[in-house]
């Protein structure tokens, strides 16, 4: 089994190195590094975000393409954004679950 997280693990991990420097009687020193990481995004927060996108362009502005069950959750007062939301996430979870049984 493996020892990565449940959320996949990062997604665009950044490394940073830039150059630091000071100035003395108008001439800049370069002094050493600085360093910064940072994680990026799960890759559960990334497939999500693809999932939504996808499942947005099929409803968004066009009510013939959008499905059946959110014309009648907007009518019964539901927060279709939720709806929408959760679908999102399941892919992504679905999505995850596949990869694990691929290694």
């Amino acid at each position: 089994m493996s020892d990565q997280p449940k959320d996949g693990g990062p997604a665009f991990p950044t490394d940073i190195s830039m150059p630091t420097f000071k100035e003395e009687g108008g001439v800049l020193t370069e002094t050493g590094q600085f360093r910064f990481h940072h994680p990026g995004m799960t890759l559960r927060e990334y497939y999500a975000g693809q999932a939504l996108a996808g499942l947005l362009a099929g409803c968004v502005g066009n009510t013939d393409a959008a499905p059946a069950f959110l014309k009648s959750a907007s009518n019964r007062s539901v927060d279709v954004n939720n709806i929408i939301a959760a679908m999102a996430g399941e892919v992504a979870d679905a999505m995850l679950a596949e990869q694990e049984k691929k290694q």
